[in-house]
């Protein structure tokens, strides 16, 4: 996988939608009017069995106002198929995962393209650990502790200086996502992302974001995809250190 040469020439952003509607809306007018020019194409992803029709509107409303917009349907189930279905849309130097539900602040998009012309060759990653305390607005306690300990294994196991190897809001270099052999559709496919990856030799830059709980809709990230990050994160790890 050669990134020796990767230069930043434009972003597509991979959005995937189930039950966002005015959270969607908002997110693209912010995404759009803060970089229009290095923001090439946002690509949102509907599911025609769990996307509600109000959301399958409203991104086709989206679509035919803006040309940057597309829409797609996901063959592949899942949070992580949805990303993993879609990346052979991808024809910009860069891409960015993020979610249409605000949860991912698109305020963060702007910081993160300008990291990106400067280090082109790093991974851009949001973390609602830098920074603010209220990063992690409504979280919950117990979920928090959990994520602080999970956090702090991964970041040390793979020697990297990142506090927040589980948050689905990154910009990298295509090529990671292109070139690699993905094996979770669901949630933890937004670790595997980023820790295959760092064991490729990927650099990364940890930006502060800020989280806040969902105006719109239902979490499909339930506790239990913890056992799934611990396992994807621990299979990682002994596969490439076996291989390398």
């Amino acid at each position: 996988m050669n990134i020796k040469n990767t230069k930043f020439k434009g972003v597509t952003i991979l959005l995937p939608v189930i039950d966002e509607n005015k959270s969607l809306k908002k997110t693209l007018r912010i995404v759009l009017r803060d970089k229009l020019n290095d923001v090439k194409k946002i690509i949102i992803i509907l599911d025609k069995n769990k996307s509600l029709k109000s959301s399958i509107g409203m991104a086709k409303l989206l679509s035919n106002k803006n040309n940057k917009i597309s829409i797609y349907f996901q063959k592949k189930p899942k949070l992580g198929g949805a990303f993993i279905d879609s990346m052979k849309l991808i024809k910009t130097s860069h891409s960015i995962i993020m979610s249409s539900d605000l949860e991912t602040d698109p305020y963060t998009v702007k910081k993160m393209i300008l990291l990106s012309k400067k280090y082109p060759r790093h991974i851009i990653q949001a973390s609602r650990w830098n920074g603010n305390k209220n990063n992690f607005n409504d979280y919950g306690s117990i979920k928090l502790v959990f994520n602080y300990v999970f956090q702090k294994i991964f970041s040390i196991l793979y020697k990297v200086n990142c506090n927040d190897l589980t948050f689905g809001y990154r910009l990298l270099p295509s090529i990671y996502l292109k070139k690699e052999k993905w094996e979770m559709n669901d949630h933890s496919f937004l670790l595997e992302s980023v820790l295959k990856p760092i064991m490729r030799g990927a650099k990364i830059i940890t930006i502060s974001s800020n989280w806040k709980k969902r105006i719109e809709g239902k979490s499909y990230n339930q506790f239990s995809n913890y056992f799934r990050y611990l396992y994807i994160g621990i299979l990682i790890f002994l596969t490439y250190k076996k291989n390398m």
